[in-house]
């Protein structure tokens, strides 16, 4: 942009200049912020590991999933400072500005998967599960994750190209690859929806202090079918029919509400859900120094209930 000018006045090209390269100090805002929003998620794997009584792989596992979403969710920094802006990047820019906003977003897609299998596994075979190499286990999960998000972001880069787009988070992929991250991501959603369901009707077989934990399930399903899975299913088909480019970006950003609505909807479901969860969090902004009760009606409750609130 700033070459456009070169026969300019030299005011106004060292002005252009300078504007033409503003849009990175956003970059580096989101990434030196970045500290500032994952730091404190330390102190909560401090406790995890120091609390014998959050040792259950689901809880560091959903401490993962905190971590991941925190970051993803800064991918809002740059998208909101282009958007006002109106300035546009080219797909490799926005791939690199988004990179491990993306690995992120990509790796705890997989990861809630695991999360909804490893709640099934706990209560359909609790022998099997506790019998488990916890460790072994953990670090396996991480690593398929790892792997799953890593393939993603090499097949996204292979595809890119220097047209110029808005950079949402989502604009980190052009070409045929992004209706293979589409589908696959539409498939893991459903699968991580009908784990649920199953896992619903498991605990409905069962009554008295269950029907809490059922409710909360159910709960859960309906965010995720609202949010994320909803988001994959209208975000291919509008990928198809949207008659150009910019049309589809505006239609992404006003699907992306219904993601970041799926983002915070565990603290509601927690908070008002869990006497656990509510206490703790409650404990945190009031500074109470007594500590929560740790008790709950079933260990999937307590587990989930506790890393959140931790």
């Amino acid at each position: 942009m700033a070459f456009a000018v070169f026969m300019r006045p030299e005011w106004e090209y060292i002005w252009i200049s300078i504007t033409s390269y503003t849009p990175f100090l956003g970059i580096y805002a989101a990434y030196a912020s970045m500290l500032y929003f994952v730091l404190p998620y330390r102190e909560a794997v401090k406790k995890i590991l120091r609390n014998k009584n959050l040792h259950s792989p689901c809880n560091i596992l959903i401490a993962v999933q905190a971590v991941c979403e925190g970051i993803s969710q800064l991918s809002q920094v740059p998208y909101i400072y282009f958007a006002f802006n109106e300035y546009l990047v080219s797909f490799y820019t926005c791939y690199y500005i988004n990179i491990l906003f993306m690995f992120t977003l990509n790796f705890n897609c997989l990861l809630i998967v695991f999360i909804a299998l490893d709640r099934f596994v706990a209560s359909k075979h609790p022998i099997f599960y506790n019998n488990l190499r916890k460790r072994n286990y953990i670090c396996g999960i991480l690593t398929v994750c790892f792997i799953y998000g890593g393939l993603f972001q090499f097949a996204l880069h292979s595809t890119l190209s220097e047209e110029q787009t808005m950079c949402v988070i989502l604009e980190s992929m052009t070409g045929s690859i992004t209706y293979v991250w589409w589908t696959v991501t539409a498939c893991v959603y459903v699968v991580m929806v009908a784990i649920y369901v199953r896992l619903l009707r498991i605990f409905k077989e069962k009554k008295g202090e269950y029907e809490k934990v059922n409710r909360s399930i159910s709960f859960v399903i309906t965010f995720y079918i609202c949010g994320y899975l909803f988001v994959t299913v209208v975000g291919s088909i509008v990928g198809i029919i949207a008659p150009d480019h910019n049309t589809n970006v505006a239609l992404l950003c006003i699907l992306g509400i219904s993601c970041n609505i799926n983002a915070a909807c565990p603290f509601f479901i927690y908070y008002f859900r869990s006497t656990t969860y509510r206490k703790a969090f409650d404990n945190l902004i009031g500074g109470n120094k007594k500590p929560p009760d740790n008790g709950s009606s079933h260990m999937f409750h307590t587990r989930v209930n506790q890393v959140t609130s931790h």
